[in-house]
């Protein structure tokens, strides 16, 4: 890997044996609602694959790293992105929707706590919005990947508010 440790360009090579420190296995879900929407996404979803922190997307001078992918099973074409967006700050928030901007990404869906304020022309262009109180809608999700054209343009942006 090409470095800078402060003191200029540097190559750092890293050769078996690497030992590290034990440690424990990494958290399957970030959260209980992660876990609930990705199980109850592979129950009510066969026909898409969902992916938990897909490889990371390409956005200019940053990565965007979504929370999960669905990818149809049957048409590796059509993917949809999904960020689960809860708690967080402001700067938090304006920097991961200028990093989803600046991604570009045909389809992707925010999931966003329905406490939170968000502006329009903060949103990514092309994503679809769900809202959401204490779970994501399966159903609502569903209604948006089921219902993508198969010439690859996304559908019209949909923003809804459910509460469980």
């Amino acid at each position: 890997a090409r470095c800078d440790f402060g003191r200029g360009p540097a190559i750092l090579r890293l050769q078996p044996p690497l030992l590290l420190p034990q440690a424990r296995a990494p958290k399957r879900y970030d959260s209980a609602l992660e876990a609930r929407f990705a199980r109850e996404m592979a129950k009510q979803a066969p026909h898409w694959r969902v992916v938990r922190e897909p490889e990371p997307i390409d956005a200019g001078t940053h990565l965007a790293f979504p929370d999960f992918l669905l990818q149809h099973r049957e048409d590796n074409d059509r993917r949809w992105w999904i960020e689960i967006v809860g708690f967080w700050t402001s700067d938090y928030l304006q920097h991961k929707l200028a990093t989803y901007r600046a991604a570009n990404l045909p389809r992707v869906i925010l999931c966003i706590d329905a406490k939170r304020t968000v502006e329009e022309n903060d949103l990514p262009r092309n994503a679809r919005i769900v809202r959401f109180a204490k779970s994501i809608s399966t159903a609502e999700i569903l209604a948006i990947v089921d219902a993508e054209p198969r010439t690859g343009e996304p559908p019209s942006r949909i923003t809804s508010v459910v509460s469980w």
